[in-house]
């Protein structure tokens, strides 16, 4: 089985130190961003549910910036 794409990017999230609000984003916002379609993949809605292929993914997500690292 491969791993869903919500839980493998939460956890990127929480790793990344480019955008501190994506970095500490709640559980609840987070669910908001696949609801409002705002997490996207070739262009794409992306589902929670969905598995990720082998190899490297592209994710977009909509409304949030990088920000210079402190």
């Amino acid at each position: 089985s491969r791993p869903r794409i919500d839980q493998v990017l939460m956890e990127e999230l929480r790793k990344q130190k480019r955008n501190l609000a994506l970095a500490n984003i709640s559980r609840t916002e987070f669910k908001e961003l696949f609801k409002k379609k705002k997490i996207r993949i070739k262009g794409q809605p992306a589902v929670p549910s969905s598995s990720l292929a082998k190899g490297t993914t592209y994710v977009d997500i909509l409304g949030f910036e990088d920000q210079d690292p402190a």
